[in-house]
C-alpha cells in the first residue's frame, strides 16, 4: 500500500520523469562524445604520424640503437614513449619478416600487410594482439659510413612505428569509467534539486487536495496558498478559492434559510398542535372529525420534531449550539439508555442486546447530546432491522479512544451510499425510506454532534446482511479530576 502511494504520487512521478530525461540526455551526450572522440582520435593519430620530422627522428633513434645495442636486441635503446609512440618493430629484407619488437600486447605476425611507397614512409592500419594501431613504416637506409664494420645492420629493411588507436568500445568503457562518479553525483544532485523544485510546485496542489477533503466532510471555510502565482497552478488555486468562497456563501445562505424557516414554523406549529389536540379531545365533534384532528395533531408533532432537528443542525453547523461538557462514564450512561430500549415494546420480534466493556470509559461530553446520538442510532437500527432480526450495542476502549458500535441486521447499505449516509436529507433506498419514515437528517445531526465532541463517526455495511455505525470519542485525560467530576455528574453529589 505504501509503495503504491509513493509510486502514485505526482511528485514521485515527475521526479522520475526528470531523472529519465536527465539520464537519456547523459546517455546521448556520452554516445555522441564517444563517437566524436573516436573519429577525432583516429584522425589525430594519423596527423601525428604524418609529421615530417617524426620519421627522421624516429629513424635516427632506431639507427642509434642498432649501432650501440647488442645484435641480439637491436631495439634495446629505443623507448617508444619518448617519441609519443606505443611500439616499434623491425623488419628484414628477407620476406619483410618481423625480427625485433620493443614489446606490447600480443605477438606480432611474422609479416605485416604493409603497403610500401618506394623509399617514402608508409602509413596504414594494423591489428596486433587485439589492439588497433596505425603504423608509420620508415625505410632504414643505413649510410655506409655509419655502419662501418657492423654489416649486420644492412639486413634490416624497415622500422615500423606503431601508435594505438582506441576503438569505440574502448572509448566507451574509458568514458564510462571517467564519468561514473561525476555522473552519479550529478544524478543525485539533480534528483534532489528536482524533488525540491517539484515539491514547491505541487505544494498548492497538495493543499487543494486536503482542502477538498475537508470540504467533503462539511468544513467549507477553506483557503489555499499559491493564488499569487502567475502560472497554471496559480490559476487553479485562484479558481479553487473562488469556488470555496462561493460554496461557503451558498451553504451559509442555505443554513440561514433553513434556520429562519424552522424558527418561523415553530409558533404556527405550536398553535396547530394545541388546537388539534383540543379538537381531538372534544366530545362535540363526530368520530370522523376526531380522527382528522388526531391525524393533524400527529403530523404537526412530526413536523415540529423536524423543525427542531433542523434548528439543531443549523446551530451545530454554525457552531452556535452550546454543549454542557462534563466528565462522565460513557458505560454508565449507555447502561441507562440500553435499559430503556430493553423495556420498549417490540412488535417485530427484534432481539436487542448490549455488550459494554468492563470498567469505566471516562469521556468529557454533554450527557443529553450523547444520549441523543446513541438514541438516534438505536432508533435507526430498530427501524431498519429486518423482522426477527438483531440490534446490538457495544463499547470498547481502543488506545486513547472510547468506541461505541451500533449493529443491526437487515438490508444493509449499498457501497455507493456509505460515504453519503451522514449528509443531510440523504436517503439511499428511497422506497424503503418512505415506508420506514424519517427525514434524512438524523445521521447528519449525529455526525455534527460527534464532531462537536471531538470524535469521529463511520458506517460499514454488507448489503443484505448488516449495518454497523461506529462512534469514536476521545477519552478524558487525568484520572483524579475525572473521578471527582464523574461522581458529581452521575450521582449529583457535591464534591
Amino acid at each position: 500500500m505504501f509503495r503504491e502511494r509513493i509510486l502514485s504520487s505526482l511528485v514521485t512521478r515527475l521526479t522520475l520523469a526528470v531523472l529519465a530525461v536527465l539520464l537519456l540526455s547523459l546517455g546521448l551526450t556520452t554516445a555522441f562524445f564517444v563517437v566524436q572522440s573516436t573519429n577525432e582520435g583516429r584522425g589525430a593519430v594519423r596527423t601525428f604520424l604524418e609529421q615530417s620530422s617524426l620519421a627522421v627522428i624516429a629513424r635516427n633513434r632506431v639507427l642509434t640503437s642498432l649501432l650501440n645495442a647488442p645484435q641480439q636486441h637491436p631495439l634495446q635503446r629505443v623507448n617508444p614513449r619518448t617519441l609519443g609512440l606505443d611500439r616499434v618493430l623491425l623488419t628484414t629484407w628477407d620476406g619483410d619478416r618481423v625480427v625485433a619488437d620493443t614489446g606490447g600486447p600480443g605477438t606480432p605476425p611474422a609479416t605485416l600487410p604493409i603497403t610500401y611507397q618506394g623509399d617514402k614512409p608508409a602509413i596504414g592500419d594494423v591489428h596486433i594482439g587485439g589492439v588497433d594501431y596505425q603504423y608509420l613504416a620508415v625505410p632504414l637506409q643505413v649510410p655506409e659510413e655509419l655502419a662501418g664494420g657492423w654489416q649486420y645492420v644492412y639486413q634490416y629493411r624497415n622500422a615500423i612505428f606503431l601508435k594505438q588507436v582506441y576503438t569505440l568500445e574502448q572509448r566507451t568503457l574509458d568514458t564510462i569509467a571517467n564519468l561514473a562518479l561525476p555522473g552519479v553525483v550529478a544524478v543525485i544532485l539533480s534528483a534532489l534539486a528536482a524533488l525540491v523544485a517539484l515539491r514547491a510546485i505541487t505544494r498548492p496542489l497538495h493543499e487543494m487536495t486536503l482542502a477538498s477533503e475537508r470540504m467533503a466532510t462539511g468544513d467549507y471555510d477553506q483557503y489555499v496558498t499559491g493564488s499569487d502565482l502567475h502560472d497554471e497552478v496559480g490559476q487553479l488555486a485562484r479558481a479553487f478559492n473562488r469556488m470555496a468562497h462561493e460554496v461557503k456563501r451558498v451553504r451559509e445562505m442555505q443554513r440561514r434559510f433553513i434556520g429562519n424557516v424552522s424558527h418561523d414554523l415553530r409558533s404556527p406549529l405550536t398553535s396547530i398542535i394545541g388546537f388539534s389536540q383540543v379538537l381531538a379531545e372534544s366530545t362535540e365533534i363526530s368520530p370522523t372529525e376526531r380522527r382528522a384532528a388526531e391525524v393533524i395533531h400527529d403530523e404537526a408533532q412530526r413536523l415540529s420534531r423536524l423543525t427542531m432537528d433542523l434548528l439543531d443542525l443549523s446551530r451545530l453547523e454554525a457552531g452556535q449550539l452550546p454543549l454542557n461538557m462534563q466528565p462522565l462514564d460513557l458505560n454508565e450512561l449507555l447502561r441507562g439508555i440500553a435499559a430503556r430500549y430493553h423495556t420498549l415494546p417490540n412488535a417485530h420480534g427484534i432481539l436487542f442486546s448490549d455488550t459494554l466493556c468492563s470498567g469505566p470509559l471516562p469521556v468529557l461530553a454533554d450527557a443529553d447530546r450523547l444520549t441523543q446520538i446513541v438514541s438516534n442510532l438505536l432508533d435507526n437500527a430498530f427501524k431498519f432491522s429486518n423482522v426477527g432480526g438483531e440490534v446490538r450495542l457495544r463499547t470498547e476502549q481502543q488506545g486513547d479512544r472510547a468506541v461505541i458500535e451500533v449493529y443491526n441486521s437487515g438490508a444493509g447499505i449499498a457501497p455507493d451510499d456509505l460515504p453519503r449516509v451522514f449528509n443531510r436529507f440523504y436517503r439511499g433506498d428511497h422506497s424503503r425510506s418512505q415506508k420506514k419514515g424519517g427525514s434524512g437528517i438524523g445521521l447528519a445531526i449525529v455526525r455534527e454532534l460527534v464532531h462537536a465532541h471531538g470524535g469521529e463517526v463511520t458506517a460499514d455495511s454488507e448489503v443484505g446482511r448488516w449495518v454497523t455505525i461506529t462512534v469514536s470519542l476521545p477519552l478524558s485525560c487525568g484520572e483524579e479530576p475525572f473521578t471527582k467530576g464523574l461522581h458529581k455528574a452521575n450521582t449529583g453529589a457535591k464534591v
